[in-house]
């Protein structure tokens, strides 16, 4: 079964066979979780920054991230049926990895298919992984939820030994 089909909630056992799978995380990694969603819009093949995405995290007030989730929209969420969905999309340059890293976030979820640059692969998927922080994409209508904190849920299959499984991501706005 390809587990990396629509949403996944992804792990670092991917990369790393020995490391834990999907169902060896607490559900609260996935579930209910304090999540920022920040939107910043770039085009295909185009970089996202940890500049802008800090820029977007300031405006929401908060005095720390430490164990929240961290969603970016770029806007590529609405071309998921188009050509080049996957070939063509944007990517997170690795100043994005060093702030998810920095700020303690639990998990990096994007409307992007692809992380990292596919002309010029830097590695930090591997970073991500190291630091057991959870991937979730590629997600829809994130530019539609705005820069704003709220609850994701988005909990994965339970599928025995899987690095990776897909899910049907909510954002509940709090309030």
């Amino acid at each position: 079964m390809p587990l990396q089909t629509g949403s996944y909630v992804e792990t670092s056992a991917h990369a790393f066979f020995r490391d834990p799978r999907v169902m060896d995380y607490p559900l609260e990694r996935t579930t209910l979780l304090e999540t920022a969603c920040v939107v910043v819009p770039v085009s295909a093949g185009q970089a996202v920054t940890g500049d802008a995405v800090q820029e977007q995290l300031a405006s929401l007030s908060m005095t720390s991230f430490e164990g929240s989730g961290l969603i970016i929209g770029t806007g590529w969420g609405g071309n998921w049926d188009a050509p080049g969905f996957t070939d063509d999309c944007p990517y997170f340059d690795d100043s994005v990895i060093d702030l998810v890293l920095q700020m303690g976030f639990s998990l990096l979820g994007g409307d992007t298919p692809r992380f990292e640059n596919p002309q010029k692969p830097s590695g930090h998927l591997g970073r991500l992984f190291a630091a057991k922080k959870l991937i979730l994409g590629p997600l829809k209508n994130v530019v539609q939820v705005g820069t704003q904190m709220g609850l994701l849920i988005a909990s994965p299959l339970n599928i025995p030994a899987a690095s990776a499984t897909p899910c049907r991501p909510v954002f509940v706005v709090e309030g």
